[in-house]
């Protein structure tokens, strides 16, 4: 009997300690963004040879945000590109490069990324109010006619932000793209459970835990649910080899979306710049804020 409660004791402890480690580690991927992508600077050459402004604005909830500006002294147009999770500003640059021989660009970088301050992660939800302290910003520097590119967490975000807009005669969004946007984040964060085979005993508690600290709640972050209350034409984007946004978020964002609404596939990855993204999206931009020269 002694070995046998023994061996009852040393698996129960092997199970609460895989159990600890496992919502730790849970708690950690949701919670905040990864350090290894966060400080990286991606595409280096782009950015050390491409003309641009860093620049600094607030958030409407008042924090302070890094972005990259790349003028356009012809036009008072913009694009504004949001980054996916644990990613910054720099990531974008491949669109910047496209972009700014037709319009002003700027790339920010959300709170809790990049050139910010760190903290937690909520995956879309205060970093709406990122976006539209960025829109704000563009409008006080003359770029009040802006289209809004978001990939992933960019896109979520986007997409609750420019639901909570409200209109305004000199704030004008004349169009949206989202790329490897989840249509609800709960849906998409189980669904990644289940393919790594974490139990729920792992990953409810970590979920509680991430809501918690970074003080949201994940049902809530739905766009799904969000985006049929944009007023400005909508592209949806979605990669034929996408390993966390499966097609079927793209289709049911696309179900939910106001007219007028597009969605195209392309080959690629999730949340991988692209040429075929890059064109894709300039043709659609083009289309609703048009690049002829504005002045300023």
């Amino acid at each position: 009997m002694t070995v046998l409660r023994k061996s009852v004791f040393v698996i129960l402890t092997l199970i609460l300690a895989w159990h600890v480690f496992g919502i730790a580690g849970g708690f950690v991927a949701v919670c905040f963004p990864n350090i290894f992508k966060r400080y990286r600077t991606y595409y280096p050459n782009l950015v050390t040879k491409i003309p641009h402004e860093s620049v600094v604005f607030r958030s409407r909830s008042g924090v302070p945000l890094n972005a990259f500006l790349f003028r356009n002294p012809n036009t008072s147009k913009a694009i504004l590109l949001c980054h996916g999770r644990s990613y910054n500003k720099s990531h974008e640059m491949p669109y910047a490069r496209d972009f700014m021989a037709h319009y002003n660009v700027l790339a920010i970088d959300f709170r809790s990324h990049g050139s910010n301050r760190s903290g937690t992660t909520t995956i879309g939800m205060k970093e709406s109010q990122d976006v539209l302290g960025a829109l704000d910003w563009l409008a006080e520097q003359g770029m009040p006619e802006v289209a809004v590119m978001g990939h992933s967490m960019g896109a979520a975000a986007a997409i609750k932000a420019l639901s909570e807009l409200e209109p305004n005669g000199l704030l004008q969004v004349k169009a949206l793209v989202t790329e490897g946007a989840f249509a609800d984040l709960h849906d998409l964060l189980s669904r990644q459970a289940k393919r790594y085979f974490v139990p729920l005993t792992i990953s409810g508690p970590s979920f509680k835990l991430a809501e918690c600290v970074a003080g949201y709640r994940i049902r809530d972050n739905a766009p799904e649910r969000l985006i049929g209350t944009i007023r400005c034409p909508v592209l949806i984007l979605q990669a034929d080899n996408d390993y966390l946004c499966s097609p079927d978020c793209a289709e049911r964002l696309f179900a939910a979306a106001n007219k007028p609404k597009i969605l195209r596939y392309f080959k690629g990855r999730h949340d991988t710049p692209c040429d075929e993204v890059s064109r894709l999206a300039m043709e659609f931009i083009d289309a609703h804020l048009w690049s002829l020269p504005t002045g300023k």
